[in-house]
């Protein structure tokens, strides 16, 4: 892969994953149509992850003081931090191969996206309805752990 390759790559990464939509997807996508020709396949996935990592670093650098304020909240909000995100973790690990199949597909890319629109629109649907009863908050500390832990398992959903 040369060095324009990998700043397309970037690019894309960078402007997708703070869009509603999957900047793995996209990334997939891009990978399928041969723009990273100079990348062997078995490493694909590891440089989606370089490219996620690399966000990961912007957004920590970005959000320094939320994440210091974050920080200093009680271990619930660890424990409910962690119910959404460790399920997430253990399905990538026994999952990478599954994952790492579906992403070479386009069928399944599509059907991915057809899914998360559905997801968009019904969360969008939900979220007004419970805005029309006044039961939503804006303070994470009112986050029970079922909806946490329906957070993780759709996160599940999300690595494909």
């Amino acid at each position: 892969m040369n060095w324009l390759e990998a700043l397309l790559f970037g690019i894309i990464q960078g402007a997708t994953e703070f869009l509603p939509v999957s900047s793995s997807g996209h990334l997939a996508i891009a990978h399928r149509l041969g723009l990273s020709e100079g990348l062997p396949e078995h490493l694909e996935l590891t440089f989606d992850v370089l490219l996620h990592s690399a966000s990961l670093i912007a957004i920590l650098v970005a959000f320094r003081q939320d994440i210091m304020d974050a920080l200093r909240r009680g271990p619930n909000f660890w424990l409910i931090i962690a119910i959404g995100v460790v399920p997430t973790g253990i399905a990538g690990l026994f999952m990478r191969d599954v994952v790492e199949s579906a992403s070479k597909q386009w069928a399944l890319i599509g059907v991915a996206y057809l899914f998360t629109t559905f997801m968009l629109i019904s969360s969008q649907i939900a979220n007004r309805r419970q805005e029309a009863r006044g039961e939503t908050s804006d303070d994470p500390a009112t986050i029970t752990v079922k909806q946490a832990g329906f957070v993780g398992l759709m996160q599940i959903t999300c690595l494909f």
